[in-house]
Parts: structure tokens; sequence; C-alpha cells
């Protein structure tokens, strides 16, 4: 598996890349064998955040 780093810019780069996305954060993020989980705050046009789950 690739490092937690790299991960979490592709992850980030991911979500500034969806139209008024304009800031985005990894805010947790868990590598357990094979399997990725965490949350990422994501900033919209209008200053608005909100949490994912993945």
């Amino acid at each position: 598996m690739p490092p937690a780093s790299f991960i979490q810019s592709e992850i980030v780069n991911a979500a500034l890349g969806v139209p008024n996305v304009t800031g985005a954060s990894v805010t947790s993020l868990t590598l357990n064998d094979r399997q990725l989980s965490g949350t990422v705050d994501v900033t919209d046009a209008s200053g608005y955040t909100q949490t994912v789950s993945f």
C-alpha cells in the first residue's frame, strides 16, 4: 500500500476536482490491511464546510 501522505494528497486532489469545492483536508485516515476509511472536510464556494466519511 502507498504511504498515508500520498493517499491523503490524492484524496484532497480528487475533492478539489469537484465543481464549487474550494478547500479540502483529510481529518482522519485509517489504513487497515488493504481497507481504507476516514473523513474529509470539504469547503464549497459559499464557505460551507461538510464532513465526508468513506
